[in-house]
């Protein structure tokens, strides 16, 4: 998904690429352009939670804010997402207008109000 925000281009990066760029590309060949990673906790082969420690291990892309998508409320679940530097949790609503409208929320907090480090910054 990409916008253009404040002028500059910014692109929301989705854990199934993000896993794609973890396991099979180095991070020069990333999106340079990726300024946020939306994970949903429950993929399909992975724990959510192990990529996103691998995501925050990782030099080029622990910068990145990670917002953390998911179905429970669970309180443990929450805790664990934030001990491993997730940057938000949003609990997923079930309605198809209800999630896009949070989304949007997303992208509008996290692109146009929130100060984000450069591209790459190290």
């Amino acid at each position: 998904m990409r916008s253009k925000t404040n002028g500059r281009r910014t692109t929301l990066l989705l854990a199934a690429a993000v896993a794609s760029i973890l396991f099979g590309l180095s991070a020069k060949r990333a999106d340079a352009a990726t300024d946020l990673i939306l994970l949903d906790l429950n993929l399909p082969r992975k724990d959510g939670r192990e990529v996103l420690a691998e995501i925050k291990a990782d030099d080029y892309f622990k910068r990145i804010p990670v917002v953390i998508l998911t179905t429970s409320m669970a309180d443990e679940g929450v805790i664990k997402s934030y001990n491993l530097h997730a940057n938000c949790d949003i609990t997923k609503p079930i309605d198809l207008g209800q999630f896009i409208k949070v989304v949007r929320s997303i992208e509008d907090f996290w692109l146009s109000i929130v100060v984000l480090p450069p591209n790459g910054a190290k």
